[in-house]
């Protein structure tokens, strides 16, 4: 709906946040044995329907649950053999594609009690990550340290 506006009324609506404006994510609930069909079942639909779709089976994510990260690992690859595929999607796609759809991403800090992951939008510059945290550290940034994810889980 959002495209049969023109750029002034949509700016006229869009303060009061209708629902039908929103970005639409489907998530298609499949069963294991699906899964291997998994890319030809997102095409299909992402056709039928215009719009990001992901395929997970709650099954699988449920049988899952209490596992963990290795074995989460493990498992998946196991499956990925196993349905001669080369990758099995998870609740963890779906998360990505949501993200990636509203145009968001994380930023995550830490320090010696607590590490955090805060939502800001995508490509935002260090200052204004830093002013999810509060608004005066944007206002008095001064630099990031920046450390790769592969160093910090190498720690």
């Amino acid at each position: 709906m959002k495209d049969e506006f023109s750029a002034k009324e949509y700016e006229a609506i869009r303060k009061y946040n209708f629902l039908s404006l929103k970005p639409i994510v489907y998530a298609l609930n499949v069963s294991q044995e699906d899964l291997a069909r998994a890319k030809e079942i997102e095409a299909e639909f992402v056709a039928k329907l215009g719009a990001p779709v992901c395929v997970v089976c709650a099954k699988l994510e449920s049988d899952m649950m209490e596992f963990s990260s290795e074995e989460r690992k493990e498992y998946l690859s196991d499956l990925v053999a196993k349905e001669h595929v080369d990758h099995i999607p998870t609740l963890d796609d779906l998360i990505a594609l949501a993200f990636k759809t509203v145009g968001l991403m994380y930023y995550f800090t830490t320090g010696e009690k607590e590490t955090r992951a805060w939502t800001i939008p995508f490509a935002s510059k260090a200052p204004q990550a830093a002013g999810a945290i509060h608004t005066d550290f944007e206002r008095g940034f001064i630099k990031a340290e920046v450390v790769s994810y592969e160093n910090i889980a190498a720690l």
